[in-house]
């Protein structure tokens, strides 16, 4: 679980430190932060799975709309991560949390943006030796503990990996060449499964289990070609494969998700996938209790979003970082709460989700609120529900949807 973020320069943020639990809302008004938190985010998947101008391209073709006010030589952003604590390793029991960060900054002798300096690190909530706060200072880093440091030089990049020694370490070297200034440190270390667990977890997680989810109406409806029904894609198009995948292997779990959707649309008998054996796309089909099937492209948006954001949490496996945009888009206010029931019931993952519903607002706890709001001198802050000046005192005599509706989060 992502513990902690941190961005210095980044997109709306001039400077934000934002510790996080396992679900939380997002909740301000259009432009105050909200999908561009999720961006840090999705900006650290895209660079340690593939390169930095991958990163970039994901929003831009131009670096600096990356960048604080679109100006500036460089962006800091930085992310702590719990330690599982089931990897087995005596050594690292001392520790509880695992922090990545790196810095952006434009090389003028090249012209072009590269990854100036990168650090990733075992620290404990105590830690006196660094205290973890932007803006970083990694050639300076002195901490007793196993971790990873990298920065350029001249074009070039050295890599030093420190173990449980830090008197002993491994040093890497790379350049002078632009290709490697792009590349994360994570991609260059070999790491070993027994001494390295916690490292492996956090890139397997940045890599694999960074779920963004922003459904798409027409795509949701359309037949699907061949592709994996293991996850649901961002924009929903392979739920129907989801489903034959779910249904065909995991009979029990599928039986389960169908009661759960029921309680929404009782009228709702069955669900099932149909493979078209001409060109293998593939499609739901919903039988109703009076006995009409219904193929996908005639179902209702609201009823195919409520199906895709409910079976998230029964698939196997489901232990990622969900950041879902607004999941009360077309969906009736009565069924809102079906909807949330599924997403707080990923034990094992976490949930991020942005809203403006009060629907949702009424079924949460104060402090799973984070609060964005924007202004021209400071950018984007976030404040915790009970961090607010509203609600640090609240008694629980209004409800908190009927505040978010009266403007008073904002």
């Amino acid at each position: 679980m992502i513990t902690l973020i941190e961005a210095l320069n980044f997109r709306c943020f001039k400077y934000i430190r934002q510790p996080l639990g396992p679900f939380q809302v997002l909740v301000g008004p259009n432009a105050s932060g909200k999908s561009a938190f999720f961006d840090i985010l999705k900006f650290l998947h895209y660079l340690v799975k593939e390169d930095l101008e991958a990163a970039c391209k994901q929003w831009s073709e131009d670096f600096i709309d990356l960048f604080w006010g679109r100006d500036g030589e460089e962006f800091e952003v930085a992310i702590e991560a719990s330690i599982s604590g089931d990897n087995g390793i005596k050594s690292f029991q001392y520790y509880d949390s695992i922090r990545y960060e790196l810095r952006i900054k434009h090389d003028s002798d090249i012209r072009a943006f590269v990854i100036d300096a990168e650090s990733l690190y075992l620290k404990t909530k105590n830690d006196l030796m660094m205290d973890g706060k932007l803006p970083l200072e990694i050639k300076k880093l002195k901490i007793n503990s196993p971790y990873l440091i990298r920065y350029s030089e001249e074009y070039g990049i050295k890599i030093y990996t420190i173990e449980m020694n830090p008197s002993k370490y491994d040093s890497l070297s790379f350049g002078p060449n632009e290709k490697w200034s792009k590349l994360s440190g994570l991609q260059f270390i070999q790491f070993t499964k027994e001494m390295d667990a916690e490292f492996i977890a956090l890139k397997n997680l940045l890599v694999d289990n960074i779920e963004y989810i922003n459904l798409d109406s027409e795509k949701l409806k359309k037949t699907c070609s061949y592709q994996s029904g293991k996850n649901l894609r961002s924009n929903g198009e392979n739920l129907s494969w989801v489903v034959e995948n779910f249904s065909k292997n995991h009979k029990d779990q599928f039986n389960e998700w169908l009661l759960h959707v029921q309680t929404a649309l009782p009228d709702l008998e069955n669900i099932r996938a149909v493979v078209r054996p001409e060109d293998r796309k593939c499609y739901l089909m919903l039988k109703y209790r009076n006995g009409l099937e219904v193929p996908s492209w005639m179902v209702s948006e609201g009823t195919l979003r409520l199906l895709a954001l409910t079976i998230i949490a029964y698939l196997p496996g489901a232990k990622g970082i969900y950041l879902i945009e607004e999941p009360e888009n077309g969906i009736h206010p009565l069924n809102i709460e079906t909807i949330m029931q599924s997403l707080q019931s990923i034990y094992d993952g976490q949930v991020l989700i942005t809203t403006h519903s009060p629907a949702i607002i009424s079924l949460v706890d104060v402090d799973q609120i984070l609060c964005f709001n924007r202004n021209e001198e400071n950018g984007a802050k976030i404040i915790c529900g009970n961090d607010h000046p509203v609600l640090k005192d609240w008694k629980k005599e209004s409800n908190l949807g009927v505040l978010f509706a009266g403007g008073f989060l904002e």
